[in-house]
């Protein structure tokens, strides 16, 4: 939050933290008044797979798949330009 406050709070910045955390949580009145007037924003999450939905609008299997077709094209690419070398 003070990272945020620092550079100007507009409205976008938040914090994703886990669910199960949430009920753990502390907040200076600071925030809390930031956190009502819609400046600051937190959001939780249930666990890895739905922060990185919610951060690229992708399902993780989306991007597993994904990463793989462009490891494997980077892979040829290597095998295709790169001298061989002798062990």
């Amino acid at each position: 939050f003070r990272v945020c406050k620092e550079i100007g709070l507009d409205g976008k910045q938040g914090v994703l933290m886990p669910e199960r955390n949430m009920r753990h949580l502390m907040l200076s009145d600071e925030v809390i008044q930031a956190v009502e007037t819609g400046q600051f924003h937190i959001t939780t999450m249930n666990n890895v797979a739905d922060g990185i939905h919610y951060l690229t609008g992708y399902q993780l299997e989306s991007l597993n798949v994904m990463a793989e077709v462009v490891l494997k094209d980077f892979k040829t690419i290597l095998e295709t330009n790169l001298p061989k070398r002798s062990v």
